[in-house]
């Protein structure tokens, strides 16, 4: 646990060990240049904004195991996604574009969005 600025306290996990052993998911990231091309002399006029992306991903049945952790009183496991894991962005990506394919939009379409 650390101290947050605002006095909060925030939850760590450090993913190194488990980033290290674990196969890369090549899914392409989008080029931030190829989306700002697209806009061409136009200007955006709203974002969509995802909020602890991750933890609404569930985690493979198969990897949760691979997430445990002892704290005071036993042993967790993450359910839900970490942003710690060397997948996470590469994973949230491809669900935006199969959530917005599924929707019916075109790929250029995505790529204009900004997913920050």
């Amino acid at each position: 646990m650390i101290r947050k600025s605002d006095g909060g306290i925030r939850f760590c996990i450090d993913c190194r060990r488990l980033n290290a052993v674990t196969t890369k998911y090549g899914y392409p990231m989008p080029l931030i240049d190829a989306i700002l091309d697209g806009f061409g002399d136009t200007r955006p006029f709203s974002t969509m904004g995802i909020v602890s992306g991750s933890w609404n991903v569930p985690m493979h049945e198969d990897s949760i195991v691979k997430t445990a952790f002892t704290g005071k009183y036993g042993l967790y496991e993450w359910l839900l996604m970490l942003f710690d894991l060397c997948n996470a962005a590469n994973g949230n990506v491809r669900i935006s574009r199969l959530t917005w394919y599924e929707y019916g939009k075109s790929s250029r379409d995505f790529e204009k969005l900004d997913l920050s």
